[in-house]
C-alpha cells in the first residue's frame, strides 16, 4: 500500500482527497 505510506509523510489530507477523487480510476 504505496499510497497509505505517503499518505503518513505529512500530506495524509492532500492524499486522502487524492484517493476520494481518483478511488475509482485506483479500484480498476
Amino acid at each position: 500500500m504505496r499510497i497509505a505510506l505517503i499518505a503518513h509523510d505529512g500530506k495524509k489530507a492532500e492524499m486522502v482527497s487524492f484517493v476520494l477523487q481518483h478511488k475509482e480510476r485506483l479500484s480498476r
